[in-house]
């Protein structure tokens, strides 16, 4: 409910100024997203590697210990090919508001692995396509042959599940899950240029950040078949808990959506109302 109602104000907000013929335009385009700090899920790294260097007996017993590998890398689940469609208005030839809906088209595949007593545990994990909202306040210097802007604004996420897929030496199985994630909102914003091509068509480069981290809500079970480790039964779907004191529903975890990239595209200029105005201000 809280999506829907944020998705319907952040259009209101866009369809007003139509009817009041506002300077209206469309801006779409692509780039890439990378990740900006390397995070972890308790005890499970999203991205990266753990050797379990100590010698175990037949009978599970250690029998000579040594310390453990670990190498950790960066992840965010906003990573990868990233498509832009975005709406804004001028309220005069320095400021505007905008309204961006980002979508990943290819989201980056993370891979963590983990060994122990000859045996390997790894779990791969990618967002199913991405959506943002992005709301945010532009300020431009408004020159045509260099227009600089820069804007901060909101970040809404509309979808943001992950598939993840799980294979064990150890018990020989393989496992698919899609993982949910509280809703919370973020900060984005982007610097940028832009310069115009003639008559309504502009060419615009940015380079962006997003600063976004969810909670783990749910993981369905896809594929194959999950044990539930209080019950030792097997189960459907995990719900995770951020404020409960039973047993039954595992404490959350952090799951990363923030990012930096570079992104180009063109924009076209939808309504000429305030043309006159800017020209006149111009002078």
């Amino acid at each position: 409910m809280k999506k829907i109602s944020l998705f319907l104000i952040c259009t209101s907000l866009f369809l007003l100024p139509a009817t009041a013929n506002a300077q209206l335009y469309m801006r779409i385009g692509t780039g890439y997203a990378t990740a900006l700090a390397g995070q972890s899920a308790g005890n499970m790294l999203y991205n990266g590697s753990h050797i379990d260097n100590t010698i175990y007996g037949s009978n599970g017993m250690t029998v000579n210990y040594r310390s453990p590998e670990y190498h950790i890398k960066a992840a965010s689940f906003a990573a990868g090919l990233q498509g832009y469609l975005g709406l804004g208005y001028n309220f005069s030839r320095h400021v505007a508001l905008q309204l961006d809906a980002n979508v990943g088209v290819i989201n980056k595949k993370y891979v963590f692995t983990s060994e122990s007593n000859g045996y390997r545990f790894t779990i791969a994990r990618r967002a199913q396509h991405n959506i943002f909202l992005l709301p945010a306040l532009v300020v431009q210097t408004g020159n045509e042959a260099a227009n600089f802007y820069a804007r901060m604004g909101l970040v809404i996420p509309l979808r943001t599940k992950i598939k993840e897929d799980e294979a064990s030496t150890a018990t020989i199985e393989e496992l698919s899950l899609r993982l949910s994630n509280y809703f919370s909102l973020g900060a984005a914003g982007a610097f940028g240029i832009q310069h115009k091509c003639g008559g309504d068509i502009n060419i615009w480069a940015e380079a962006s950040f997003q600063s976004l981290s969810l909670f783990a809500k749910r993981e369905d079970v896809i594929a194959g078949q999950a044990v539930n480790s209080n019950t030792l039964k097997p189960t459907t779907a995990i719900n995770y808990s951020k404020n409960s004191d039973n047993s039954a529903e595992p404490m959350s975890f952090d799951v990363p959506f923030s990012s930096a990239g570079i992104s180009a595209g063109i924009s076209f200029r939808l309504s000429h109302a305030h043309k006159a105005a800017i020209i006149n201000e111009n002078k």
